[in-house]
């Protein structure tokens, strides 16, 4: 049941539909007028010869292209927050034929509110980079020390691979740790708490690395999903095609432009239903009296 319940809790939830639909027409509303826009220049991103009206129509194609993505992150992250204070509901099971009670998520969607969202997923992108910095910096230390590191520790090449991939494991282990503290603390220093995540991880330790498991598995599912649907629709090629083009025609044939459209309609509606998946993983690794 622990494999199926991130896909289908979402189902039981008030509101969930409307959510959903509200989700997906923010991005069918703002990548309708970017097309449009983009349609109306002839594929041209400038359409007059005035420079500081170019930069200002680039900076709305900008924002039209980029306020979905940045609403269903935000929304992911509140979301995530109302699932790790999450209340708890007792199913009590027949005692007759010796089974126990179980628990049951009570689970409410976060306030639509399209602005905070918006601004969370700014704050999410400024707290991933924050987040980086320490494992970006650890790594260049120990790289360019590879030298001392083994004449200090007599490490021969096969130790020295063998420990900079456990550091590596170690750290990235950490991280679903450092997300949760960002999605309940709503601050982009909270990605800095190592030790409560170290902390996490301890206590946690079954429910931690099997959904940060999960976690891993379900995105590379998405991406299998994603690419039996291009090859099922004959997609495929273009996006072949693209890697290495002959032409500027071939990046802006009709086979490419579908593929395109194709792939952001079918890849966003299922990232939508993703963050849910994602975020029911994600905040569930701790109880709900955890905070």
């Amino acid at each position: 049941m622990f494999l199926i319940e991130p896909f289908i809790w979402m189902f039981s939830v008030n509101n969930f539909k409307r959510h959903f639909l509200y989700l997906l027409l923010v991005g069918v509303v703002c990548w309708s007028i970017l097309f449009a826009i983009f349609n109306f220049t002839g594929g041209n991103f400038f359409f007059t010869f005035n420079l500081f009206l170019n930069i200002l129509i680039v900076l709305f194609e900008i924002i039209l292209f980029l306020t979905p993505i940045l609403c269903i992150t935000g929304y992911f992250w509140c979301l995530t927050d109302n699932i790790i204070g999450r209340d708890t509901d007792v199913l009590l099971n027949s005692v007759y034929i010796g089974k126990t009670s179980n628990l049951k998520n009570i689970i409410i969607l976060p306030d639509w509110n399209l602005f905070r969202f918006i601004w969370r997923g700014i704050a999410s992108v400024v707290a991933s980079i924050i987040m980086y910095i320490p494992f970006v910096l650890l790594m260049i230390f120990v790289l360019f020390n590879l030298s001392v590191i083994a004449a200090f520790w007599n490490l021969n090449n096969a130790q020295i691979v063998a420990a900079v991939g456990i550091l590596m494991l170690v750290l990235a282990l950490l991280i679903p740790g450092l997300l949760w503290n960002y999605a309940r603390r709503d601050s982009v220093l909270a990605v800095l708490n190592f030790p409560k995540a170290i902390y996490l991880m301890e206590s946690y330790p079954k429910k931690y690395f099997l959904n940060t498991f999960l976690i891993v598995i379900f995105s590379f599912a998405r991406s299998f999903i994603m690419r039996g649907i291009l090859l099922a629709l004959g997609l495929g090629a273009a996006f072949a095609a693209l890697s290495v083009p002959n032409s500027y025609a071939e990046l802006v044939g009709s086979q490419f432009l579908a593929a395109c459209a194709v792939c952001l309609i079918v890849g966003f509606i299922l990232d939508t239903y993703w963050i849910f998946v994602n975020a029911y993983l994600l905040g569930t690794i701790t109880p709900p009296s955890e905070y």
